[in-house]
């Protein structure tokens, strides 16, 4: 039952028979509620009388009057004590898949796992996913298990696992073995596996506010290897097959050149504030406001600090909305740079769009002084760093579903808009792994932004699904691109 605040209207459900016989019915007139209705009164205006109403009768009004008739006797209930204990609430939806390439036959699969109590106080969570593609079970195999316990105002978690991030290359050539002219194939695959610990505990303000606190001890193992295949060119007959597990680096090799980082032990704490109002539309939110603002000290092999403040607003003059974000997220002071903690890529869909990895050639990375950077592309090269910087403008129309302008019952919600993106990515000035050429800091680096239009999907509340026609101002050699990802309005 919900009542308005102003016109004093009540609005009511009412199952008529049957699980899914509910109806929704309005009473606009307060007064109506003062008084018990007489009968003659309920037989107009009840909603769960069975029609032709000729047959409703004394004993139906008593019924209708009294949910307490004809039920069981309480005193014949059996009684058990509540438990807390966790059951099998779903499986998502398993994968399977086999394959097989020049490289060998491989195999992948995995699934996740749900549980709970019967009153949502603990959930438990469980991922596993394997693939043998990159020729190593072990490090290709992602586990993870999640606990989450809400039975008092202190929410805490324990999230634990394996997660590995792997890279892949090929390469090609020709040479001479034993007198033999052989084709040379290779497949170089580099390894990051990420072990962690995390304890997060919360605690709510109210329904809008919260602040968080966390514990992680973390492990980053690295391995690279290649694989080679040689074949004799004319005969065709495999000459080379071998794999060879690349030696680890010296303290004079930063970052991977043909061998293996050494591992790293991380531990860190971390505080949190964060606010929400905002209500979801279908794609993206249409209204309110919400934030994030965090800071996370980091001891260890490494050290450093990690920042993140994410502010979003929304403003709704139906049936548009006109959202706002601002984001920074990024590694301050001591090791912040080193080239084992990864870079921060600005050109991801949910920050700037226009700027996706794929979508660079061979052409945008000539310069007329030549190619330089890590990456030899530098227009690429200005997207990566160890902090991000992010500013997002979206006009908002949802075109179809519950909130669209076209109501359509059944069919997916459905938004258009318009967008303006802009970001900078950098690192410190005194970054070893950085080309000078291209500048490093923040003063060095310059500003990047897009604008186009956007198409959201909501598919069936698997994913969102977004189309841009989007046209980054800064690719020289690029006018307008179209752009595909499964990405949420922010």
């Amino acid at each position: 039952i919900s009542v308005a605040r102003q016109s004093g209207e009540v609005a009511f459900s009412t199952n008529k028979g049957g699980p899914f016989s509910f109806e929704i019915y309005v009473i606009d007139d307060p007064e109506v509620l003062a008084g018990v209705p007489a009968p003659d009164m309920l037989v107009e205006v009840d909603a769960s009388i069975i029609p032709p109403r000729e047959r409703l009768s004394r004993e139906h009004l008593d019924l209708l009057n009294n949910a307490r008739l004809g039920l069981a006797d309480p005193i014949t209930f059996e009684r058990e004590n509540y438990s807390s204990s966790l059951s099998l609430d779903f499986i998502s939806q398993p994968t399977l898949a086999f394959g097989a390439s020049d490289f060998g036959v491989f195999f992948a699969g995995g699934a996740s796992l749900f549980f709970s109590d019967l009153l949502g106080d603990q959930t438990l969570q469980t991922l596993l996913q394997i693939n043998t593609s990159y020729g190593n079970i072990i490090q290709g195999t992602a586990a993870l298990v999640g606990y989450e316990n809400l039975s008092s105002r202190w929410n805490w978690a324990l999230v634990g696992g394996q997660v590995p991030f792997v890279t892949r290359g090929f390469n090609f050539f020709r040479g001479t073995i034993d007198g033999r002219l052989v084709d040379v194939f290779e497949e170089i695959r580099f390894f990051e596996i990420n072990r962690e610990l995390t304890g997060i505990i919360a605690y709510p303000f109210n329904r809008a506010a919260r602040v968080e606190f966390s514990g992680s001890a973390r492990q980053i193992d690295f391995a690279a290897e290649i694989e080679r295949f040689g074949f004799e060119v004319g005969t065709g007959e495999l000459v080379i097959d071998e794999r060879i597990d690349l030696p680890d680096c010296t303290e004079e090799q930063t970052f991977f050149r043909g061998c293996t980082p050494a591992s790293i032990y991380l531990g860190s704490v971390s505080a949190a504030l964060v606010y929400d109002t905002s209500i979801f539309g279908g794609t993206s939110p249409i209204l309110g406001q919400r934030y994030r603002l965090e800071v996370e000290p980091t001891a260890g092999t490494l050290n450093f600090l990690t920042l993140l403040g994410d502010y979003r607003r929304y403003f709704r003059a139906a049936p548009f909305t006109l959202a706002f974000r601002g984001l920074h997220f990024g590694r301050w002071g001591g090791d912040s740079d080193d080239a084992r903690l990864g870079r921060l890529f600005l050109g991801v869909p949910s920050l700037v769009r226009g700027y996706t990895d794929g979508s660079f050639d061979i052409a945008e990375c000539t310069s007329p002084g030549g190619a330089s950077g890590v990456f030899g592309c530098p227009v690429f090269e200005q997207l990566i760093g160890s902090r991000v910087a992010v500013g997002n403008v979206e006009l908002r129309l949802p075109l179809l579903g519950g909130l669209g302008v076209i109501p359509a019952p059944g069919v997916p919600p459905i938004e258009v808009g318009a967008f303006f993106d802009i970001g900078k990515a950098w690192t410190s000035d005194s970054d070893p792994n950085c080309d000078v050429t291209l500048g490093c800091g923040f003063s060095d680096r310059d500003w990047v932004s897009s604008a186009g239009l956007l198409t959201r999907l909501n598919l069936f509340g698997f994913a969102i699904a977004e189309l841009d026609f989007v046209h980054p101002f800064d690719r020289p050699e690029k006018d307008w691109v179209w752009q595909f990802s499964l990405t949420p309005g922010f």
